[in-house]
């Protein structure tokens, strides 16, 4: 139990970590022209 309790520690730490990343790509790629966001969004193709 003490080992699940440790990974569950973990994962609390790494998702904000996996979506600051995520944000921050998507930020880099807007500001270069890219808008993939859109085709995710808006399914624009």
């Amino acid at each position: 139990m003490h080992f699940i309790k440790e990974i569950h520690e973990v994962g609390v730490w790494l998702i904000p970590i996996f979506l600051g990343i995520h944000v921050g790509a998507v930020i880099l790629h807007a500001l270069a022209g890219n808008h993939l966001w859109r085709k995710t969004f808006f399914l624009e193709k």
